[in-house]
């Protein structure tokens, strides 16, 4: 017991021998260790402040890498976002700008045809209304003809049957063409002009005095299948024009009656 006893105090004093040395030691040391500690600290606080510290660095980089990853990715989604918009309009546009120029192509195609078809219907009425004033003209001059020289008008026959249809409600303004037309055969039977010749050639003009209108349809509808030629016939009518004797207008409601019953005949031979 007594040697258990003293291995314990042995060891105890060992123990407290060491520590006594470290105590003597570190009192010994202390300054030295104290500014060690803060050499290390200033070491750290310096490579804070400068950037280059160990420990921060890859925090740093990891951090930076992360920020330049959101940058790029929010770099791309406006780019992105920037060119849907601009294909976008520039689909958009592309469509508007074709749909206008195909509306503004069809309605000047329609304004065009509407044109045309008023300018030949226009020049067709006004064929229509020469050859009715014309050939009113023509049957006045022939009614008003003495009786021995009616056997010359044989070859006119033709002419009379091919546009009695016109003057169907002729009675309407037989007394103003007849008085007009006794007036101007009274002033011409005492200037001469009632010789055969005379009104061969008066026939000849009213004949070639016709009005072509661009549709063939008319044309021989009004004229027959024969068409005279123009550039032979220009020389020939030029002169015989001078001698015409010019009949009053027909009234609004007159030449509107006469085209409606050639429209009728018109109808009537389709």
């Amino acid at each position: 017991m007594a040697m258990e006893l003293s291995k314990r105090e042995r060891r105890k004093m060992q123990i407290e021998g060491k520590l006594i040395a470290l105590h003597e030691h570190f009192l010994a040391e202390k300054d030295t260790q104290y500014r060690e500690a803060l050499l290390d600290l200033q070491y750290r606080l310096s490579a804070l402040h400068q950037r280059d510290s160990p420990l921060q660095l890859q925090p740093l980089q990891d951090l930076l890498e992360e920020r330049d990853f959101y940058l790029y990715r929010l770099r791309l989604s406006e780019e992105y976002h920037v060119k849907l918009i601009n294909d976008l309009f520039t689909t958009q546009y592309n469509t508007i700008v074709n749909d206008a120029n195909t509306i503004v192509a069809s309605v000047k195609q329609k304004l065009h045809d509407g044109l045309t078809s008023k300018i030949r219907q226009l020049k067709d009425d006004k064929a229509l209304i020469d050859i009715v004033t014309s050939s009113s003209s023509a049957h006045n001059t022939r009614t008003r003809a003495p009786e021995p020289l009616r056997g010359n008008d044989g070859n006119v026959s033709g002419v009379d049957s091919s546009t009695s249809f016109f003057f169907s409600g002729e009675r309407r303004s037989r007394r103003k063409r007849d008085d007009f037309t006794m007036t101007s055969n009274d002033d011409s039977y005492d200037s001469g002009s009632t010789t055969t010749g005379g009104r061969k050639r008066k026939r000849e003009h009213v004949e070639d005095d016709r009005v072509w209108t661009e549709s063939k349809a008319l044309n021989e509808f009004l004229y027959g299948s024969e068409e005279p030629k123009r550039k032979e016939r220009a020389s020939a009518t030029a002169g015989s024009r001078r001698g015409v004797l010019i009949c009053p207008a027909l009234e609004a409601e007159e030449v509107n009656e006469d085209l409606g019953l050639l429209r009728q005949f018109k109808k009537s031979r389709r």
